[in-house]
């Protein structure tokens, strides 16, 4: 049973829009690139989790692992 008096602080799953910000690109970039980051999609929704925009953003990045820019 869901209590309706309990907000969720979290969501394991963003949203285009969110996503695109966590990213730091635009949604038309995360649109046009969709397909390249496992996601979800619940009807027309596409739903990203934080741990596959992380793993993507692992799998583009250039130079020495465990360097920070």
């Amino acid at each position: 049973m869901v209590d309706k008096g309990v907000e969720i602080e979290r969501s394991p799953a963003l949203s285009t829009a969110k996503a695109a910000k966590y990213l730091r690109m635009s949604r038309g970039w995360l649109d046009a690139h969709a397909d390249e980051i496992p996601h979800y999609m619940m009807g027309e929704k596409r739903l990203f989790l934080i741990e596959d925009l992380d793993a993507y953003l692992e799998k583009v990045r250039r130079g020495p692992a465990g360097v920070s820019a």
